[in-house]
């Protein structure tokens, strides 16, 4: 398999000329659009944004010679262009929640959920999470690694740059280390920026399901064994944990989350999808940086959210895909609260890598105005997982993390539903995917 080589590229000025609309926020997070412009990139980052009422009459006739030398001292040779002539840029976007490391599927269930089965049912059938964790055991390192680069480019088609993968369909030491390296070994095949976490706490192992000794002993290896594996070998900054009634009830939750902190990991946790546990409560205290799914929280939570750093997630797309009640998006408006936006994308409850999906599904069932979407969509969701370099601001001095699409507006991204007008993605003042097609 070739690695990708685009990572070890020398840094070149990347210009984008044309731009009919830029969308962003600036340095103090204020939502902006701005016509006809142009991007100078240097070094990966934002040098400057020159508008046409700037423009040196050389420079708009194509001459870029004079605006280089004055701008960034870089000799035309190591300089390209990007036509963006009738386009729209805007950042790239984050997806700060996703498992999508896992072998095989679950088709059927998709199923028996629309026959009105309930999502906890199904996993004490042995579907559910059980299902895919049979299937992921089974295979290979090549399978898994193959499997989760396809998803990735079909990620990225769809303008994401950063993303957060999950662990969590091993369940045994062996196999959630295993799948945890699978995921940093991904890092040498793309250009995009991916977030690993240790959800060794996903499930309980199938095996252990119906054994209370066996639950005890399982919590104890992820506590003793596999947290301090990971941290030694450097494979996941944060551990998250399903925190639920029938999967880890509260106790057993701050426990291991406990024993994360202890160790130096950052938590980010599963909360009130199917119950709500008190969870989110915990999460707070603990000073998680994310909590996640969050359909049944409560206004109370949300206020302690609004005291704390916690970032609230919502996952639109699964509820959608479950036919559950969407996350209560009115009430974090109500009370000033900024939240994140995610796929979830995973072989049960949400089956899809399309993430303008989930942003029209954010529009149209959460009602979310378009900056708030384009906020959730990258700079919140950047804190929410922490990346370094994120994604959303477009300033100078600012990383240059953008997509190019044929639209007439960023409106339409979301109005016209099921197409993929993304022409080229930039991850760090490169080009991460281009649409050939286009």
């Amino acid at each position: 398999m070739e690695k990708n080589c685009l990572k070890d590229e020398k840094s070149k000025v990347l210009i984008i000329k044309d731009i009919a609309k830029l969308y962003g926020f600036d340095k103090n997070l204020k939502f902006f659009k701005k016509d006809n412009c142009t991007i100078i990139i240097k070094d990966g980052k934002i040098f400057d944004i020159i508008e046409l009422k700037d423009y040196d009459s050389k420079l708009h006739a194509g001459n870029y010679e004079k605006q280089i030398k004055d701008h960034s001292e870089t000799s035309v040779d190591e300089v390209s262009v990007i036509n963006a002539k009738g386009q729209v840029v805007f950042p790239s976007f984050v997806d700060p929640h996703t498992h999508l490391i896992y072998y095989g599927e679950r088709a059927s269930e998709f199923f028996m959920r629309n026959q009105r089965i309930p999502y906890m049912e199904i996993a004490e059938r042995g579907g559910g999470i059980a299902s895919s964790v049979k299937q992921t055991r089974s295979a290979s390192d090549e399978q898994l690694l193959l499997s989760l680069l396809k998803r990735l480019k079909a990620l990225s088609s769809f303008g994401v740059s950063h993303v957060e993968i999950k662990s969590g369909y091993g369940l045994t030491k062996e196999d959630e280390l295993r799948l945890l390296r699978i995921i940093n070994n991904a890092k040498c095949y793309t250009n995009m920026i991916i977030q690993p976490t240790c959800m060794a706490a996903h499930d309980f192992p199938p095996e252990a399901k119906n054994d209370a000794k066996l639950k005890e002993k399982w919590i104890n290896e992820i506590e003793k064994e596999i947290l301090p594996s990971v941290k030694d070998e450097n494979l996941s900054e944060f551990f998250d944990i399903f925190s639920e009634e029938k999967v880890y009830n509260l106790k057993q939750t701050e426990r291991l989350c406990k024993a994360a902190l202890d160790l130096g990991f950052k938590l980010k946790l599963h909360v009130d999808e199917i119950t709500n546990i008190g969870a989110c409560q915990l999460a707070v205290k603990l000073k998680a940086r994310s909590v996640e799914h969050l359909l049944k929280i409560t206004e109370d939570e949300i206020l302690l959210l609004k005291e704390s750093e916690t970032i609230p997630v919502l996952l639109p797309g699964t509820a959608f895909y479950l036919n559950e009640p969407y996350a209560p998006y009115e009430l974090f408006e109500k009370n000033g609260v900024e939240v994140a936006l995610a796929s979830d994308s995973n072989p049960g409850s949400n089956c899809t890598e399309n993430m303008l999906l989930i942003y029209t599904i954010a529009a149209i069932k959460l009602h979310m105005p378009l900056d708030v979407i384009l906020k959730a969509a990258t700079v919140t969701a950047s804190k929410a997982s922490d990346f370094v370099k994120p994604s959303g601001i477009i300033d100078r001095g600012e990383c240059a993390n953008l997509i190019i699409a044929e639209i007439p507006h960023l409106e339409y991204l979301f109005y016209h539903y099921g197409d993929n007008p993304i022409k080229e993605v930039i991850i760090e003042g490169k080009k991460a995917f281009v649409n050939i097609n286009m």
